[in-house]
């Protein structure tokens, strides 16, 4: 069987979306999938991949390569090679929509790694899911879990006790005053 490697970029540098051409049309990709008989593994839930280079500061990946992409009209799993799946039109741009699914034996490496990021209120893990594809490292998957810390449960507290003291106060400042301040509610107090 022949492999055909196909380029998959954007159009222009101002819009997102990755675009491919299977059997000389061409497609706007919605979602791309990382997947195995087993089913989806990771998703983008995006037309594009991103290349986080901090916790907050990714680059778009605006071309990259696949070998043997094929269009086919229902998910099948147990294929074991890249595939796009038509959605047919958009309504606004009149572009034809897929989303492409990458067989995990095309991905060289799945990478995953927590970061955690504190502040005194929370604590955030980003627990960040990396695949490498022809050299070119991606992130396929950000699950976010936050966790308020025992400042951030007492800023809450607070937030919700002047709220129904109809005293209208932000968050951000509760937390500043709370920083300064060592503030209790008087008991009976209006």
């Amino acid at each position: 069987m022949k492999e055909d490697l196909i380029t998959i970029g954007r159009k222009n540098e101002v819009y997102r979306p990755c675009y491919i051409k299977i059997n000389n049309k061409e497609y706007q990709i919605e979602k791309i999938h990382i997947f195995n008989k087993e089913g989806i593994l990771y998703s983008t839930y995006s037309g594009w991949f991103e290349k986080y280079i901090g916790i907050y500061l990714s680059e778009d990946i605006t071309e990259f390569t696949l070998n043997d992409v094929v269009l086919k009209r229902k998910i099948n799993y147990n294929l074991e090679t890249n595939f796009i799946i038509s959605l047919g039109k958009d309504d606004y741009s009149n572009e034809k929509l897929c989303e492409l699914y990458i067989h995990d034996a095309t991905v060289q490496t799945i990478k995953k790694q927590v970061v955690k990021l504190e502040t005194n209120t929370t604590t955030t893990y980003h627990d960040i899911k990396k695949i490498t594809l022809n050299e070119l490292e991606f992130n396929v998957s950000d699950n976010i879990t936050i966790q308020d810390t025992d400042f951030g449960i007492k800023v809450k507290q607070f937030e919700k006790m002047f709220k129904d003291d109809n005293i209208d106060i932000n968050r951000y400042h509760i937390q500043k005053i709370l920083e300064l301040y060592n503030i209790e509610k008087k008991e009976g107090g209006n």
